[in-house]
């Protein structure tokens, strides 16, 4: 599969199971047999959407596209300025 079919995939299983709203694909690396994929999912919308609560799931998929797993590593308020220099 290609970056973009991975990333793809990785949103609209991520909305199947978890019902919520994929924002975007943050980061999508290759590892070995398996891709390793960062997706931001919008938890609580509010008014203004700045301050809507969103989570950065990661995701692991075969290279088939197959989800072999996920799990919700943060959240952070759309608003929130990250700084960091990674």
């Amino acid at each position: 599969m290609k970056a973009n079919e991975v990333g793809a995939a990785a949103k609209a299983e991520l909305e199947a199971l978890t019902e919520l709203t994929a924002e975007t694909v943050s980061s999508i690396q290759r590892q070995g047999e398996l891709w390793e994929v960062t997706v931001d999912m919008i938890e609580l919308h509010m008014t203004p959407n700045s301050r809507d609560v969103l989570a950065v799931y990661a995701v692991q998929l075969a290279d088939s596209g197959d989800l072999l797993g996920y799990k919700r590593v943060g959240r952070y308020v759309r608003s929130q300025l990250d700084i960091s220099t990674d």
